[in-house]
């Protein structure tokens, strides 16, 4: 007879290798470093674009949103960024209205010129690849 917590375990590695085949499953970032423009992750150095207000931008005009209306695509476009060592948050309903999902996009002093473009390239190449 099979344990409960051994189906648990079957049926939610199940669920995550269905997420990752359809590009919905999101690898967290570990930051190792300051938060900053590019903080030092385990993976290396990352251009970060999705900071949780470190530098009180939050209701900045720079703070750009990438809209892109389906949830799914949203999520996979954000994966193919970070992908690219760009970070990046997508946000989806109940963040905001059901075919609003879009890429939040972040900026601050401390990016450079070569930063915007690094990230624009990021965004046009994720887009292709989907």
């Amino acid at each position: 007879m099979t344990a409960p917590s051994d189906l648990l375990d079957v049926t939610l590695s199940a669920r995550l290798e269905a997420l990752r085949a359809e590009g919905r499953f999101k690898e967290e970032v570990v930051i190792t470093g300051r938060q900053s423009a590019e903080p030092r992750t385990v993976n290396g150095p990352m251009l970060n674009f999705r900071a949780n207000n470190y530098l009180g931008l939050a209701t900045h005009p720079a703070v750009l949103d990438g809209a892109i209306g389906e949830e799914t695509r949203a999520g996979q476009l954000a994966s193919a960024i970070r992908r690219r060592g760009v970070m990046v948050v997508a946000f989806s309903h109940p963040v905001v209205s059901r075919g609003k999902a879009r890429i939040r996009v972040q900026t601050s002093a401390e990016h450079s010129q070569s930063d915007l473009e690094t990230v624009v390239t990021a965004f046009r190449a994720a887009a292709e690849e989907l």
